[in-house]
């Protein structure tokens, strides 16, 4: 009988993701994939983009309705919950033999306290790394704890996850399913994607994606507010891209569109690109700027210079693409144009080589044929080098 994979999508920068592990999965014999799609995917203001998911072909086993549309801690905690009761009722209706996540949002909250509580075996794609200025950087952690088998970048990823008390036999160097993602999805023309965004990209474009710093709500709206500054002053063109569900997310859109509506003729605001249109562009632009974690793990990919802004990702494992500045405008602007003048040089690929995904589902149909129920679910806390 086959083992009953489920995966878990909460929003459609992970779903590009996993969307080639799920193919991988699809194609393996011995195993049968289900897919879960939440949160972001069923929400008219970020796109409804569970129909780009229905687009591809993949059935959806299951659509899970848990964003409470607030924008707030308290949303965002009221999220966690729903999610929680509604994902219990869908995993005792599927009867998955384990569970497969990617990342670090909230909304993996509630799937590892629903197999927590319902002893399903759970495998998490990207711990180990580190983001000090978001709340990412616990559920991150969190998410590793409560799972079982684990898919990592590099070598240093899982070691913090074997010293994090992690079963040697548990952690998989496998690269990111982020590049397999950037490698196999078809590229259009720079003539295309500029018809289509409604710019011209052989004038200086920056790609911008930027979110709410979780840690640091007080300070959310004078940082966006010297990062629009900064942005309005750059005589180039901008790729405006809505920021995720977190916490001040609104007042982010809402800079976003005085901004778009003040400089229109170089600008366009975008919910969200998809896929083929966000590779293109990662592509085709000169730099990319925000405070997203594409500028570390993407954009190295293609040379791509990026702007970091701010501590949201401060701690995570970044190539020499990457120049990161302080909040004011000032820094702002000066790390732009060290951007323009760095060029697309040459940098190191630190999260892998594009072929992630069938490393993730050879080790995982591997280990459910060697590993019972009740091993997988039986951790124990091992420490490099103590005594066993």
């Amino acid at each position: 009988m086959a083992s009953k994979v489920c995966v878990f999508t909460g929003s459609r920068s992970d779903f590009d993701r996993l969307y080639w592990i799920c193919l991988e999965i699809q194609k393996t014999e011995g195993l049968e994939l289900q897919l879960i799609a939440g949160n972001m995917h069923l929400s008219p203001e970020y796109g409804l983009t569970i129909n780009a998911i229905r687009e591809t072909g993949l059935h959806v086993d299951a659509e899970v309705d848990m964003l409470v549309s607030s924008a707030t801690s308290v949303g965002t905690a009221k999220t966690v919950g729903l999610g929680t009761l509604s994902l219990a009722e869908t995993f005792n209706r599927l009867q998955p033999d384990i569970i497969l996540v990617l990342g670090d949002r909230f909304e993996l909250l509630s799937v590892a306290s629903a197999c927590t509580c319902m002893t399903i075996p759970m495998a998490h794609i990207g711990g180990g790394q580190t983001t000090e200025g978001a709340m990412d950087e616990q559920i991150r952690h969190m998410v590793t704890k409560a799972s079982h088998l684990h898919f990592v970048a590099n070598e240093m990823f899982g070691q913090r996850l074997k010293n994090m008390g992690e079963e040697v036999w548990r952690v998989f160097i496998t690269g990111s399913p982020s590049i397999d993602s950037l490698m196999r999805t078809p590229k259009i023309t720079t003539e295309d994607l500029s018809k289509e965004l409604g710019l011209d990209l052989a004038r200086p474009t920056a790609l911008v994606a930027y979110h709410p710093a979780t840690l640091d709500p007080l300070n959310l709206e004078a940082h966006t507010n010297q990062f629009i500054e900064a942005l309005s002053q750059f005589e180039g063109q901008l790729v405006l891209t809505y920021p995720n569900g977190d916490p001040g997310s609104e007042y982010i859109i809402k800079s976003f569109q005085k901004l778009d509506a003040a400089h229109g003729d170089r600008s366009v605001l975008i919910p969200t690109l998809g896929i083929t249109r966000f590779v293109s562009a990662l592509l085709h632009v000169d730099f990319m700027i925000g405070n997203s974690s594409s500028a570390l793990i993407e954009a190295p990919t293609f040379n791509l210079p990026a702007v970091n802004v701010g501590d949201r990702q401060k701690g995570r494992l970044a190539s020499s693409n990457v120049i990161s500045c302080a909040q004011d405008s000032a820094s702002i602007l000066r790390a732009m144009q060290e951007a323009m003048a760095l060029g697309k040089s040459p940098c190191g690929k630190p999260y892998g080589d594009g072929k992630a995904s069938p490393s993730i589902v050879s080790a995982l149909k591997s280990t459910l044929e060697k590993r019972t129920r009740q091993q997988l679910l039986t951790k124990k806390f091992s420490i490099p080098g103590e005594d066993k």
